[in-house]
């Protein structure tokens, strides 16, 4: 998987029906497009399930939440659309 030397982890994936998920954790980079970001912004079919920030993790943040550099959040969401989404954690050169 491209993701584990560029700061994203797969923890696990699963089906319904036809579809294909996955469940994943990215660093949040200063300056990607994914640091700030409110809960309400996250992609419609992506779920943020936690947010490890500070030696703390926030179980199921509420929408008004926000990511943050330095977090590590993990999200759950269809495959294709999820891994977008973890390579937007990540700061582009």
């Amino acid at each position: 998987f491209v993701g584990a030397a560029m700061g994203l982890q797969v923890v696990g994936t699963f089906s319904v029906g036809q579809q294909s998920f996955m469940v994943g954790g990215v660093h949040i980079d200063a300056g990607s497009a994914l640091d700030g970001m409110r809960m309400a912004e996250v992609p419609t079919q992506i779920r943020v399930i936690a947010i490890a920030r500070a030696g703390t993790t926030l179980p199921r943040p509420r929408r008004d939440a926000q990511l943050c550099a330095g977090d590590t959040a993990y999200l759950v969401g269809p495959y294709r659309e999820l891994i977008e989404t973890l390579l937007t954690g990540q700061r582009t050169p």
